[in-house]
C-alpha cells in the first residue's frame, strides 16, 4: 500500500486553522442547543391562564420577569439573530475546511488512498462531515441527521412553537410577526446551509450558484426536499395557525359563531377550518374525539375553566381592552376583576364568577348562565343576545346596557340598576326584579311573564313604547315571602366573600330584606299598566322582532330570536308567530340573518315551510 505523500507546510496551516475555528463554532453549537431548550422550557411553562392574566414570563433557573407580551415580540427576533450567527460562523468554519480539502485531493488523487491527515480533523460532527475520514454508512447517516435536526428542524419548530403557544391571546399583529419569524429562518436556512457544503455537482439536477470558493450547492435530493419542507412549514404558519376571525381563517371557510354554546358541536365551530375538515370530522365518534376537540381547539382559543384567578389584591387584575373573544371560562372565578371595553363575544361564562367592572365590554351572545355577577358593573356593555338566565344579578349596574333579544329568564335582577337599559326583545319570563330602577327602560315587545317587579321603579315611558311586552298580567307584584328572602340573604353571605361588596349589597337590598313592609310608590302605575296596555297579535309582535334582529348586522339578536322561536310561539301564542318571523329573518334584505349559520338557517326553513314545498 502506498503511503501518502508528505503534506506541505501550506496543508497543514490550512487544517491547523480550520481545526482551531472548529472548537469555538462547536461550542456556539452546544450553546446554541442550550438555548433552544431553554427557551422551549419557558414556552411550555406559558398556560392559558398566564395569556389570561397578562403574567409575566419567568425565565427558569435566573427566576426573572419578562412582559408577556414584549417576550413573545422580541425572543424570536432574537433567536433568530443568534441563529443567524450561528449559520455564518459555520459558513466561514466550512470555507476553512474547504481549503484544505481542496489542497489535499491531489495526494489522494495521486495515491488512491484517503489522506492521513483527516484523522487530525476536530472531532465535532460537523467538522467530520465536512473533512473527516470517510465513515461507515450508518455512522454517516448519524451524522447527518444530528446536523439536519439541529441546523434545521429545532430553529424552525422552536419558531413555530412561539406562535401556536400565543394564538389564543388573539393579538394578530403578533402572529402575522410570528409568521414572517419563521419565513426569515427558513430563508436562512436555505441560503446559507448550501454554502457550508463541499460536494461538486455529480448529476443532472445538482446546483452550483456563485464562486468555486464560496459557491451555493445543493443537491437534487437537497433541492427536493426544500420543495417538500417549504409547503409544509409555511402552510402550517399561515393556514393552520390561524386566530379565529381572521381574514385568512374566514378565506378558509370560518364562519365566526356570533353566540356561544356549549357542547361538543358548538365547540368544534371554533376550530381550525382545515383542521375540523380534515382531522377532526373524520375522527372514530368515540371518547377520544372530545379529548382531540379540546386538544385542537386549545390553540385557538383561550380554556381557562374550573379555575380560581384571584390575585393578591383584587385591583392589580386588569384586563382591560383584551380580546377573549370565544374564550371558555365556564365556572371559573374572576373576582373583581376589570374586563372594561373587553372583546368576549361569543364567550363561554357558565358558571363564572365576575363582579367586577365590565363597562363598555362587548359580551354579544355570550353564554353567562348561571353566572355570579352580583355588584358587577355593567354600564352600556354590548350584551345582545346574551344567554343570562338564572345568572345573579343582585344590585348589579346595567344602566344604558344593550340587551335586545338576551335572555335573561328566571334572573336574580333584585336592586339592580337597569336605568335606560335597551330590553326590546328579551326574555324576562321568571327574573325577579324587586326593588330595580326600570327608569328609562326600552321594554317594547320584552317578556314578562312571572317576573317580580315589587318596589320596581315605574318606566315613565312605557306606556308610549310599543309593543307592549308580554306576560303582563301574570308578573308578580307582591313582596317575596319570608322563605325566599332567608334564602337570598344567605346566598349573599354564603358566596361572596369580599365583605365591602356584601355591605354594599346588603344596603342595596335593604328595602327587600327588611321584614317590615316597605313603600311602593309606583305600584299603582304597574296595575295601571299592566290593566290597560294593548296586547299585540302574534304576526306584529314576529314584525317588530324581526327588525329588531335584522337591523342588527352581527346577527346575534336573529340568532337569539331564531333559537326561541319555536318555543316562544307554542308559550305564548299557539301560533301564527314563528313562521312569519322566520320568514323574515330569511329573506335577502334582512342584514342580520345574513350572518345566521347554516344550521340555525335550516331550522328557520323548517319554521317558514321552505323544505316542505
Amino acid at each position: 500500500m502506498a503511503k501518502s505523500p508528505r503534506l506541505s507546510q501550506e496543508v497543514k496551516g490550512f487544517l491547523d486553522e480550520a481545526n482551531a475555528a472548529s472548537d469555538p463554532a462547536w461550542t456556539a453549537w452546544l450553546a446554541f442547543l442550550l438555548l433552544l431548550t431553554y427557551v422551549v422550557v419557558t414556552l411550555a411553562s406559558v398556560s392559558h391562564k398566564d395569556l389570561l392574566l397578562n403574567s409575566p414570563v419567568r425565565l427558569p433557573i435566573i427566576n426573572a420577569d419578562i412582559p408577556l407580551v414584549g417576550f413573545f415580540q422580541y425572543a424570536p427576533a432574537m433567536l433568530l439573530l443568534v441563529y443567524l450567527s450561528l449559520l455564518v460562523q459555520h459558513v466561514i468554519l466550512a470555507r476553512k475546511y474547504r481549503r484544505f480539502t481542496d489542497a489535499i485531493v491531489p495526494y489522494e488523487l495521486k495515491t488512491g488512498n484517503e489522506n492521513h491527515a483527516r484523522e487530525r480533523v476536530h472531532s465535532y460532527v460537523f467538522s467530520q462531515i465536512l473533512a473527516g475520514p470517510r465513515p461507515h454508512r450508518i455512522t454517516k447517516l448519524m451524522m447527518q441527521l444530528i446536523v439536519y435536526v439541529t441546523f434545521a428542524v429545532l430553529p424552525i419548530v422552536t419558531l413555530l412553537y412561539f406562535q401556536i403557544k400565543f394564538l389564543p391571546y388573539h393579538e394578530v399583529w403578533i402572529t402575522y410577526w410570528h409568521r414572517f419569524a419563521v419565513i426569515l429562518g427558513f430563508a436562512m436556512l436555505i441560503l446559507l446551509t448550501p454554502i457550508m457544503q463541499h460536494a461538486p455537482p455529480k448529476r443532472k439536477w445538482d446546483i452550483r450558484i456563485g464562486p468555486e470558493a464560496e459557491s451555493w450547492e445543493a443537491s437534487g435530493r437537497q433541492v427536493l426536499m426544500i420543495l417538500l419542507l417549504l409547503p409544509v412549514v409555511l402552510g402550517f404558519s399561515w393556514l393552520i395557525a390561524t386566530v379565529p376571525g381572521e381574514w385568512i381563517d374566514q378565506r378558509l371557510g370560518f364562519v365566526p359563531p356570533v353566540s356561544a354554546g356549549i357542547g361538543a358541536k358548538d365547540e368544534a365551530k371554533l376550530l381550525n377550518p382545515i383542521l375540523r375538515r380534515l382531522v377532526y370530522d373524520r375522527l372514530p365518534d368515540d371518547g377520544n374525539r372530545g379529548w382531540w376537540r379540546r386538544r385542537l381547539l386549545s390553540y385557538r382559543v383561550l380554556i381557562v375553566e374550573d379555575t380560581d384567578l384571584g390575585v393578591d389584591e383584587p385591583a392589580k387584575l386588569v384586563l382591560r381592552e383584551r380580546n377573549f373573544r370565544y374564550a371558555l371560562l365556564n365556572r371559573s372565578d374572576l373576582h373583581r376583576a376589570d374586563l372594561t371595553w373587553a372583546d368576549l363575544r361569543a364567550a363561554q361564562m357558565w358558571r363564572t364568577v365576575v363582579r367586577g367592572k365590565l363597562n363598555d365590554t362587548q359580551l354579544q351572545g355570550a353564554v353567562l348562565k348561571e353566572a355570579e355577577l352580583q355588584g358587577a358593573h355593567l354600564a352600556s356593555a354590548s350584551l345582545q343576545g346574551a344567554d343570562l338566565s338564572l345568572a345573579e344579578l343582585q344590585g348589579a349596574n346595567l344602566s344604558y346596557a344593550k340587551l335586545q333579544g338576551a335572555n335573561l329568564r328566571g334572573a336574580q335582577l333584585q336592586g339592580a340598576d337597569l336605568r335606560f337599559a335597551q330590553l326590546e326583545g328579551a326574555d324576562l319570563e321568571g327574573a325577579q326584579l324587586q326593588d330595580a330602577d326600570l327608569e328609562g327602560a326600552e321594554l317594547q315587545g320584552a317578556v314578562l311573564s312571572s317576573a317580580g317587579i315589587w318596589l320596581a321603579k315605574f318606566p315613565r315611558a312605557l306606556a308610549e313604547q310599543s309593543p307592549a311586552p308580554l306576560g303582563l298580567a301574570d308578573m308578580k307584584m307582591s313582596a317575596p315571602t319570608p322563605k325566599a328572602k332567608a334564602e337570598l340573604r344567605q346566598s349573599l353571605d354564603t358566596d361572596i366573600s369580599d365583605p365591602e361588596l356584601r355591605g354594599m349589597l346588603m344596603a342595596r337590598l335593604d328595602q327587600v330584606l327588611r321584614d317590615e313592609p316597605a313603600n311602593w310608590v309606583d305600584a299603582t302605575s304597574w296595575e295601571d299598566y299592566a290593566r290597560n296596555a294593548k296586547a299585540r297579535s302574534p304576526q306584529e309582535l314576529a314584525t317588530f322582532h324581526a327588525k329588531l334582529a335584522c337591523d342588527d348586522s352581527d346577527g346575534t339578536i336573529a340568532t337569539g330570536m331564531a333559537r326561541r322561536a319555536k318555543d316562544f310561539e307554542t308559550e305564548h301564542f299557539g301560533r301564527g308567530y314563528a313562521k312569519p318571523l322566520a320568514e323574515a329573518l330569511l329573506d335577502e334584505t334582512c342584514q342580520g340573518g345574513k350572518a345566521l349559520t347554516s344550521d340555525t338557517r335550516a331550522v328557520l326553513k323548517d319554521l317558514a315551510g321552505v323544505n316542505a314545498r
